[in-house]
């Protein structure tokens, strides 16, 4: 089951942050981190091949499948072997509902070069698809592996560390690479 989890969490993240290496802006923090251990090198050459299939991919897939990926991993890694599933579930759902509130306050506020972004319908389309294919993966496999355990009183606050954890890396991965520009 943790094979299970860590493919699922794992593929789309690296799918998502190879967009960003191969496609989006060269001054965003994943340049930062691939100067910081000598590898910008390598990435701009496979950068450079890479543009030349740029026209193959929609501009969706470009600017918003990155974040429709994210909150995917986010939801595999929070939700999937929870014994607390229906409370995590909740809290993801904050999160969800949050990256779209945020999405509604780029049209209000926001802008091409702001800090806090761009709206784009796309960006909440995607973030919907990835939580609802998180949750519904995620339950499903509750469902028949974790639901009939036997559950001991520590283990919720032993979930709690893990949730947080979690979101804090996740947080970390989702705000970072387009936020601090090199």
């Amino acid at each position: 089951m943790k094979k299970r989890k860590i493919l699922l969490t794992i593929f789309p993240l690296i799918s998502g942050i190879l967009i960003y290496i191969f496609f989006r802006s060269k001054y965003l923090f994943y340049f930062r981190l691939l100067k910081h251990f000598s590898l910008d090198k390598y990435f701009l050459q496979l950068r450079i091949y890479a543009q030349t299939f740029r026209h193959f991919f929609p501009t969706w897939v470009v600017y918003s499948f990155p974040d429709g990926v994210w909150i995917f991993s986010f939801g595999i890694a929070l939700l999937v072997n929870r014994f607390y599933f229906k409370k995590i579930l909740l809290f993801y759902t904050f999160i969800y509902l949050f990256m779209i509130f945020i999405e509604f306050f780029q049209l209000e506020f926001g802008g091409h070069g702001t800090f806090i972004g761009t709206f784009d319908k796309m960006d909440v389309i995607c973030y919907t698809y990835g939580y609802i294919l998180s949750a519904f993966i995620s339950f499903i496999l509750w469902k028949y592996q974790m639901r009939n355990s036997l559950l001991k009183d520590s283990f919720f606050s032993t979930e709690m560390k893990k949730t947080l954890l979690i979101s804090i890396f996740f947080i970390i991965l989702g705000f970072f690479p387009s936020h601090f520009k090199v």
